[in-house]
């Protein structure tokens, strides 16, 4: 009997601990918008809350960040874009997309922003297309909730999440960010660089 409640303490310590470090690695954030991905479930695997594959650095604070002020190459329309984009990873196998974008087209509703999957911006035909993993359906859509909508100004600023298969630090650094126009037309270009959050 001394021995089976000794085993019961051990087991009782240590459901204990498991659930202080599961709290441990919540992570707290402001509203967003969440685009059409409320209440869905990331099934496939991939490292751990608090772990963004690079020796245990807190996935949110790191961050990756690119200014969009760059023409898409090839392009020769008269919309010229500004503004930034910032990608953190709040939770295993969800991205965060933040923007902040001043002219562009006046009203352009539902208009895609995606990170593609080059890593240049000089060359159009290695821009490549959307960058997510066959172990998922292509998130960046007007579906998956990967778009802005500009105001009569032209400005546009918000955030959604989705799972893109590609869900860490590494996996998004230094790949091109796409900004798209009402036709679908690429009008910007942005690489990911690293930006530190404190």
């Amino acid at each position: 009997s001394s021995s089976g409640s000794s085993k019961s303490g051990k087991k009782s310590a240590k459901s204990s601990k498991g659930s202080k470090s599961s709290k441990g690695s919540k992570s707290s954030h402001g509203k967003t918008n969440h685009g059409n991905n409320d209440g869905y479930k990331p099934h496939y695997g991939g490292i751990s809350s608090g772990d963004d594959g690079d020796g245990g650095y807190p996935t949110t604070r790191r961050a990756l960040r690119t200014t969009m002020n760059n023409r898409y190459p090839n392009y020769n329309g008269d919309i010229t874009t500004s503004g930034s984009v910032t990608v953190t990873f709040p939770r295993k196998d969800v991205i965060e997309f933040t923007y902040n974008f001043q002219g562009l087209e006046s009203g352009c509703t539902n208009c895609g922003v995606h990170i593609h999957t080059g890593t240049t911006c000089d060359i159009a035909d290695e821009v490549g297309g959307h960058y997510y993993s066959v172990a998922v359906i292509d998130p960046w859509t007007t579906d998956g909730g990967a778009i802005y909508n500009a105001d009569e100004n032209g400005d546009a600023r918000g955030s959604f999440r989705l799972t893109s298969g590609y869900d860490t630090y590494s996996d998004n650094l230094g790949h091109a960010v796409v900004i798209h126009g009402q036709d679908g037309t690429r009008l910007s270009c942005g690489i990911l660089r690293t930006r530190n959050l404190r």
